[in-house]
């Protein structure tokens, strides 16, 4: 019996004393006894951790989104699309059938060879034989190919027996004239065409080159001009 006691009271001296070592490691360590229990739970506060980061992210990101849409109501963008469509020329269609009307705009004069400075200095010259202003919004004027291909403008106007100056490539070609537009695009000596249609599709003048020009001299650079009967 004694025996008995003295054995309990020894295994209790042990706890005790165990217990005392572990917690003058701890201390030692400087690493609090909670941390110990943590561990059970270091992958739930671990997830916890990363489970807020995300829900930060995706709230960043939400308002990032609001923050845009709200900038789009307030500055509206033309869709790219849209832009590309507005930006597409329906070209009119040419039936050398049909002859041209020539009763408000015409080809008055066209320096298809250069001139005397330079075969590059081309120049168009349009003429109204109405009596009436004349708008040129809608009107087209291209060659035989569309190197040339010139969609006019409101602000470009031909006022009555008037005369429309286009240069090409700078408004340099003809001296103390002013153009009334630059185009690009250059008039081969042959197998050419230039077509003049209204906002209505309609044929207003052509003059073709199929072989060679109706007039004009590419070794004296003298230009074709039209006549009062119309012929060139």
């Amino acid at each position: 019996m004694q025996h008995g006691i003295l054995l309990l009271g020894l295994l209790g001296f042990l706890v005790v004393a165990a217990a005392g070592v572990f917690l003058l490691v701890n201390q030692g360590n400087d690493i609090p006894v909670l941390q110990e229990e943590s561990l059970v739970g270091g992958i739930g506060l671990a997830e916890n951790n990363v489970f807020g980061k995300e829900g930060i992210k995706e709230e960043f990101l939400e308002n990032e989104v609001q923050k845009e849409d709200q900038e789009k109501e307030s500055n509206p963008q033309i869709p790219k699309e849209e832009v590309q469509k507005e930006q597409q020329i329906s070209w009119c269609e040419v039936n050398l059938a049909v002859s041209p009307l020539q009763d408000i705009g015409i080809f008055n004069e066209i320096t298809w060879m250069g001139t005397a400075d330079s075969a590059q200095d081309e120049w168009i010259e349009l003429k109204n034989i109405s009596d009436s202003q004349v708008s040129l919004e809608g009107w087209q004027l291209f060659d035989k190919k569309k190197d040339i291909a010139i969609a006019f403008a409101k602000e470009h106007l031909i006022s009555p027996q008037g005369f429309f100056i286009l240069e090409r490539t700078e408004d340099t070609t003809l001296p103390n004239i002013v153009a009334d537009a630059i185009y690009t695009g250059s008039l081969n000596n042959i197998d050419e065409a230039l077509y003049l249609f209204n906002t209505n599709c309609v044929l207003q003048d052509m003059v073709l080159a199929d072989t060679e020009w109706p007039a004009g001299d590419s070794a004296e650079r003298r230009s074709m001009e039209r006549s009062k009967d119309m012929n060139w």
